[in-house]
Parts: C-alpha cells; sequence; structure tokens
C-alpha cells in the first residue's frame, strides 16, 4: 500500500508540476500584457505632459498678444490726429506772422489754445513728440527730407523740422521730416 501511496503522490507531484508549468504560461502572457500596457500609460502620460507644455506655451504667447493690443490700443486714433495737429500748428505760424489784426490775435490765441489742450491730451495717452533745429539726426527717428550746408553747424544737426516725430509709449508712430545740415 506504500506504493501505492508513492505512485499518487508522485503522480500528484507530477500533476502539480504541469499545473505550475500551465500557470506559467498564463502568468507570462499576463506579465507581458501588464509591461505593454505600462508602457502604453508610460507614453500617454508623456504625451499629456508634452500637450500641456504646448497648451501653456500657447497660453502664454496669446497673453503677451492680448497685452500687447491693450498697450497700444489707441495707436491708430493718434496717428490719425497728427495731421490735425500739423495743420493747427502751421495756422499758428502763419498767423503769427500779421498781428496787427485784432481778429488775427484772436485767432493765434484760440489756435494756441486748442493746441496746449491737445499737449495735455497727448501727456495723458503717453504720445511725446520728438525733433527740434539743433537735434542730432537719428535715422530710427528722423527721416531727412532735405540737406542744407551750414558752415556754423555741426555734420548731421537738424536745421529745420518740416513735420515732428511722435513716439506713442516705446513705439515711434511718425518719423520726424527734417532738413540736416552736411558740410
Amino acid at each position: 500500500m506504500s506504493a501505492k501511496k508513492n505512485t499518487p503522490e508522485k503522480k500528484t507531484t507530477a500533476g502539480a508540476q504541469k499545473t505550475v508549468s500551465r500557470k506559467k504560461t498564463p502568468v507570462s502572457k499576463e506579465k507581458k500584457v501588464i509591461k505593454e500596457l505600462t508602457e502604453s500609460l508610460a507614453q500617454a502620460e508623456e504625451k499629456n505632459l508634452r500637450i500641456r507644455a504646448e497648451f501653456d506655451n500657447f497660453r502664454r504667447r496669446k497673453e503677451k498678444e492680448i497685452q500687447s493690443i491693450l498697450n497700444y490700443n489707441g495707436e491708430t486714433i493718434l496717428r490719425e490726429l497728427l495731421p490735425v495737429v500739423d495743420d493747427l500748428e502751421r495756422l499758428a505760424e502763419a498767423a503769427r506772422g500779421d498781428r496787427s489784426d485784432q481778429k488775427v490775435e484772436s485767432l493765434i490765441k484760440g489756435v494756441e489754445l486748442i493746441q496746449k489742450r491737445l499737449a495735455k491730451q497727448f501727456d495723458d495717452w503717453n504720445l511725446v513728440s520728438f525733433a527740434e533745429p539743433g537735434d542730432r539726426l537719428d535715422p530710427n527717428l528722423h527721416d531727412a527730407m532735405m540737406v542744407q550746408t551750414d558752415p556754423e553747424k555741426e555734420d548731421n544737426t537738424i536745421l529745420q523740422v518740416f513735420e515732428k516725430g511722435y513716439r506713442y509709449k516705446d513705439r515711434v508712430l511718425r518719423h520726424a521730416k527734417v532738413i540736416v545740415n552736411k558740410k
């Protein structure tokens, strides 16, 4: 009987070994599936991080563009006002030539009042004029319309200003049109 008991034990052991060897195959497949799923998850997480980074960069760019638009929203209006300012300056200059008439004097005062109001408004808007006779020519700010010779002045000195230049915040709205000295 002991021999019979040994034989079934061996069979059981052999059966257990078969069962173990059968279990190794499904465990290997499960491990393979887990490994594939883990790799897939890692790829998805990496893709998610890249998309988040791209979105953050996009958001920052758009915020910067919107801020720029808000900072310079009045630029078009200001550019359109500049010819009016030029006309007022020309009118005032022409009227200063003959002060004998009372009407001319009142016209000059009215024009100067308008100029002062505009100058105050421009200050409020951070609009600054530039270019005066005696300034040095700066190609980033001035357009030389003509060249004249004045031996008493240095080269590239502005002799006369046709139209003043204007800067809005850190941008040049209009370059000044000037006559420059060349020896």
